[in-house]
């Protein structure tokens, strides 16, 4: 199954990064490969975030409650 099938709403993936978190280039990256490939994406860069930042930023986690709650009640 390609991913760009799957229809869960706005966007298929959400991520979300610390600015200095070692990998945010590759995460980058990652996000601009996708979009390349037809994915739709939303991505968070927390400016001045480690990695491992947990939801402290609450607003990106309210978006990716309101993402997968319905993903995992059709499942």
């Amino acid at each position: 199954m390609e991913l760009r099938s799957l229809n869960y709403g706005r966007f298929t993936d959400i991520y979300s990064i610390g600015t200095r978190d070692p990998f945010v280039r590759e995460f980058e990256e990652y996000v601009a490969a996708l979009k390349e490939t037809g994915v739709t994406v939303k991505s968070y860069s927390l400016e001045g975030w480690p990695h491992g930042f947990g939801a402290a930023d609450c607003e990106w986690i309210k978006e990716f409650d309101r993402w997968l709650s319905p993903i995992l009640g059709n499942n």
